[in-house]
């Protein structure tokens, strides 16, 4: 494990099975994209500009800065070495030295795609990996909020117990988070037993079911969790400003959580889970359906810039299928879905 603050990044790094073997290479001079001269690892090597910018299959280019200023510097980098490549940005935080994440990102003539994302935080040797201690979590986490930053606006309901996760008996292939469990109608509130009620039928269950059987899955393989396992006065969604405020010690919950499930895709329902989890404010879930576009060939999206240390892909929640835009774009939306995770 490494006790440095700088490097937390790497044990996060070495867990991932695909980028586990990967080194980096750093110029041997300050530069405008190598700033940290004094960044040492010996997963990070000090090279001349020419071994710098040569394409290696295990070794590839560290820049460090903030990612929104190293983003603007890449196209002189490499404006003699067009061809495609990978790259890594130590993104830097508002305080120069520290460092937020590392981000892998695949770079070409001006466009990048974000590849892994590795949080600068120290990895929890202890897995979340029972129902039981993620709801021992959330129980705890509930208690500090309302003694501390509960809210006049609505307040966290303590008279109900928090929801566990809905776990499949099968292999679990996909992860679906979703907001909170406090429904509309409080008589029913006592009546949800694991999230999303997918132990029972309904039409939330049904439109789940439908996900999966396009993503060749059922109920069996999905693994599914809220950000906010506990109840509400009423629901949150018109109190954004609550959830914001009680959100960084759920989303820490909801990644240990997901630890344990490396490497499966992730659905999200709901405009507010989307809005919680990206890093663009006040996101949409039609940007990613590529709304507006009349052509059958729609340019669909999944969320890479978020809180959550993975890809994920918005789906609205069951009752906006309504709308004639998301009932008519499901299936397309789901197709993309299912090409990119390459389940068959």
């Amino acid at each position: 494990m490494e006790t440095d603050q700088n490097y937390k990044w790497i044990d996060r790094l070495k867990a991932d099975p695909k980028w586990s073997k990967i080194r980096f290479k750093r110029i041997d001079k300050g530069h405008y994209t190598n700033p940290a001269i004094t960044l040492k690892h010996e997963l990070i090597d000090v090279v001349n500009f020419n071994v710098f910018v040569r394409i290696e299959e295990n070794r590839i280019p560290l820049f460090i800065g903030p990612s929104y200023m190293v983003s603007t510097t890449l196209k002189s980098v490499y404006i003699d070495h067009p061809e495609k490549r990978i790259i890594a940005i130590l993104d830097e935080d508002s305080f120069p030295g520290e460092y937020r994440a590392l981000i892998i990102q695949e770079y070409f003539r001006g466009q990048s795609k974000t590849l892994a994302f590795f949080r600068n935080e120290e990895m929890y040797e202890q897995k979340l990996a029972t129902i039981e201690s993620v709801l021992k979590e959330a129980t705890l986490i509930r208690s500090y909020l309302k003694l501390n930053l509960d809210s006049e606006i609505n307040q966290i309901d303590m008279s109900l117990s928090p929801v566990p996760p809905y776990k499949g008996p099968g292999e679990i292939r996909l992860i679906i988070i979703g907001q909170d469990p406090t429904i509309k109608n409080q008589s029913q509130r006592s009546k949800i037993s694991t999230t999303l009620n997918l132990n029972r039928s309904g039409s939330l269950t049904k439109y789940v079911t439908t996900i999966c059987e396009k993503l060749g899955l059922t109920l069996e393989n999905v693994y599914s969790t809220n950000i906010y396992k506990y109840f509400y006065t009423s629901p949150p969604a018109k109190t954004m400003d609550v959830l914001f405020d009680h959100l960084t010690l759920n989303l820490k919950l909801l990644r240990r959580e997901l630890d344990v499930y490396q490497g499966l895709p992730v659905i999200t329902l709901g405009e507010p889970v989307l809005q919680l989890l990206s890093n663009i404010y006040k996101d949409k879930v039609r940007y990613y359906w590529d709304y507006g576009n009349q052509t059958s060939s729609r340019a669909f999206k999944k969320c890479t810039d978020n809180e959550i240390d993975r890809p994920f892909y918005p789906f609205p929640h069951q009752p906006s299928l309504a709308k004639s835009f998301y009932s008519q774009t499901l299936n397309d939306f789901l197709n993309f879905v299912a090409q990119d995770i390459l389940i068959k």
